[in-house]
């Protein structure tokens, strides 16, 4: 089970493009379960949070450029760069 809670934010637009560039906040968390390890779900619960950069680079197609930089448990840290949104 995977849940997350968003904060969007227009930063930059121009004349032809204005949502061109936008901002995220988030806060995320994870759980899963294993019966062959008797873990049942929400046994563990693994949180993450992180910022987010968005360029649009064709409104149209919606096409986007995403800069993700996240946080989580035992001290992780990435960056996620990513064309297109997942849904």
């Amino acid at each position: 089970m995977y849940s997350e809670i968003e904060y969007r934010m227009h930063i930059l637009g121009t004349k032809n493009n204005p949502d061109f560039m936008g901002a995220v906040a988030f806060v995320n968390a994870t759980t899963a379960s294993n019966n062959a390890m008797d873990i049942n779900l929400f046994n563990f619960i693994e949180p993450g949070y992180g910022v987010d950069l968005r360029f649009m680079m064709n409104k149209t197609s919606r096409t986007n450029i995403t800069l993700d930089y996240a946080f989580g448990s035992y001290g992780a840290k990435r960056l996620f760069i990513n064309v297109n949104e997942t849904f």
